[in-house]
């Protein structure tokens, strides 16, 4: 400090300015020190009157956010945010442009140093504007062209991982960023539904965008407003998913087989390739439910479908048709695979018993199989030719858990 210039010289000096100066300490939630025109602006009659104000009182949530991503920031880095700001001393309000900065207290703490110029000149409508955007949970913010922030409302900020985090870097997949620009620049505005990065993790977000321009610099901008849908969206795909696949076992049901595997046929016909469709039947699955009981029975079946989903090789996919049946499809794009082999090595993983509630248990069960082209060029037909193959074996001989022989009609 230059000599002849005191601390309490320096102070007395801060108490003739026409700008609002307080700190606010963001633990107590309260100011601990204010100039003569911020007592003003709090209509306050002194500084101990102004401190022992529990400010957190009546602070809506919107603000407590706000002043949380404040002291996030300024432990990170030197930075500065000026916004209009209403406060309510006493329930009046009083609207200032204020600047904001963090400032270390003696005891390391970060606080909050403000300067507020009380503004005349606005508008009501542009103070509710203002209000609306500090409240609103609606994350709106700006950017320039290159994807630098410009502004970003408290719910924009609570969202995005730093102040500067760009605009592109947003997305989690670079290619819906350069959809939305490139859609922007050909019709003005429009709106996607991505994935985003954001400080609470990977969300869905619905992304509205126009091409504006700056009203500070008159630079060209784009206006970015976003809603979290993720549970919407998983939701949605909740229900896409339990519409195609079994919920007990995860595999897919009769309706994803229905779609999939018509496109499984015309994919080998056009390559000369083969189709084996598997029909897998359990054997004793009723005694199960009615000795050990329903849980024991799912638990069976879950068993079953993962040992089977996970040992096949080349499996296309794996499906549950309903009860204890399921249906193995495996495209062979090259005709060299043996599908008599391919039931031996299924029939190997079952060779030793599986744990079911605890207690070991052999599974035994038929199999029939088709084959595209040779045994039908149509779904039904191929489904059919299998059926019947799995009916061929069930009316054979059964053999002992130990022997775990499995044979295949045609």
């Amino acid at each position: 400090m230059p000599d002849g210039l005191s601390p309490g010289l320096l102070f007395a000096q801060f108490h003739r300015l026409d700008t609002a100066l307080w700190i606010f300490d963001f633990d107590a939630l309260r100011v601990i020190w204010a100039n003569r025109a911020a007592l003003e602006v709090w209509d306050a009659d002194s500084l101990e009157e102004l401190s022992a104000r529990d400010l957190g009182a009546d602070m809506s949530p919107a603000v407590s956010k706000r002043l949380n991503q404040y002291r996030t920031d300024f432990h990170r880095k030197d930075i500065t945010f000026p916004e209009i700001w209403t406060l309510y001393p006493n329930g009046s309000p009083r609207t200032l442009q204020v600047l904001m900065r963090g400032i270390r207290l003696d005891d390391g703490r970060m606080a909050l140093y403000c300067e507020g110029t009380v503004d005349h000149d606005l508008q009501p409508e542009a103070l509710r504007s203002a209000e609306a955007l500090l409240h609103t949970p609606v994350m709106i913010s700006m950017f320039d062209r290159s994807g630098h922030p410009l502004y970003r409302n408290p719910a924009s900020r609570a969202t995005c991982i730093g102040p500067e985090t760009n605009f592109f870097a947003h997305f989690v997949d670079p290619s819906d960023a350069s959809r939305l620009v490139a859609k922007v620049e050909q019709d003005m505005d429009t709106r996607i539904v991505a994935r985003v990065t954001t400080a609470q993790g990977v969300r869905w977000h619905e992304i509205t965008a126009r091409a504006c321009s700056d009203a500070a610099t008159g630079g060209p901008a784009y206006l970015v407003s976003e809603v979290d849908v993720t549970e919407l969206q998983e939701t949605r795909r909740r229900a896409e998913f339990l519409a195609t696949h079994d919920p007990l076992t995860g595999l897919p049901n009769r309706a994803y087989i229905n779609d999939r595997l018509p496109e499984l046929l015309e994919e080998a016909r056009q390559i000369g390739g083969k189709v084996y469709l598997y029909l897998i039947d359990l054997d004793g699955f009723k005694s199960v439910n009615d000795t050990m009981g329903h849980a024991a029975g799912d638990e069976l079946l879950q068993v079953v479908s993962n040992t089977i989903r996970d040992s096949v090789d080349g499996a296309d996919f794996v499906a549950r048709l309903g009860g204890d049946e399921f249906l193995l499809c495996v495209l062979d794009t090259e005709t060299t695979q043996n599908p008599q082999a391919l039931g031996d090595g299924l029939l190997a993983q079952f060779e030793a018993p599986k744990t079911i509630e605890g207690r070991p248990h052999c599974i035994r069960f038929s199999v029939g199989f088709s084959v595209f082209p040779d045994d039908g060029m149509t779904m039904d037909a191929l489904i059919r030719r299998a059926d019947l193959a799995l009916y061929a074996t069930k009316s054979g001989a059964k053999y002992a858990c130990t022997a775990y022989h499995l044979s295949f009609e045609r």
